[in-house]
């Protein structure tokens, strides 16, 4: 099975698993966008911008919880990267 992490974002809804900023914690919507320093969802009807290195999150229901300040590349490169 394909890790989650060199899949497309886009369209996932994210949960915020643990933050540096303990009121980020818990919130969740679906992926919007996604740039080298952030990820973007939309949350109800708004359009929030978390700095990935302040997040680790999950996407849809998987157990994996990925942390944002490993990921800090543009998802085109994410997407294509190789584990070492």
């Amino acid at each position: 099975m394909v890790n989650d992490i060199h899949m497309p974002w886009l369209g996932r809804n994210l949960s915020v698993f643990n933050s540096t900023d303990s009121t980020l914690v818990g919130r969740s919507g679906m992926v919007i966008a996604e740039t080298k320093n952030t990820i973007s969802i939309m949350e109800m009807q708004n359009k929030v911008t978390f700095a990935k290195a302040a997040i680790e999150f999950q996407l849809d229901d998987s157990d994996t919880v990925i942390s944002g300040a490993d990921y800090l590349v543009r998802s085109e490169n994410r997407v294509h990267r190789k584990e070492a």
